[in-house]
């Protein structure tokens, strides 16, 4: 806690100890949910049309909370970027590894 001096610090101090070990948990929890879903879409099978929509429904809302969760991870590196002038990253987004370009 003796680098959170100015604001800077103890912004960098919430994301370090707080916000970026729940990442990985929320991702999984999110993938987790949409694994849940397709595993009760296919155990379903052609069976029971509610099951099958209690199913897809799981399936949506997983696919919704990771888009979400990753749409707001982006905009939080561009505004760190923008405001604290392209400084230190307390989180850094996975690279990308391009074979070939």
């Amino acid at each position: 806690m003796a680098a959170a001096g100015n604001l800077q610090g103890i912004i960098q101090v919430i994301l370090k100890s707080i916000i970026e070990p729940l990442i990985p948990i929320l991702v999984a929890l999110a993938i987790i949910l949409f694994a849940w879903g397709l595993f009760n879409y296919l155990k379903s099978g052609m069976g029971d049309t509610d099951d099958i929509r209690g199913a897809k429904s799981l399936m949506f809302w997983g696919m919704i909370i990771i888009f979400v969760m990753f749409s707001v991870w982006g905009l939080v590196l561009i505004l760190q970027d923008v405001f604290f002038n392209g400084g230190t990253v307390p989180m850094v987004a996975p690279k990308v590894i391009r074979y070939g370009l």
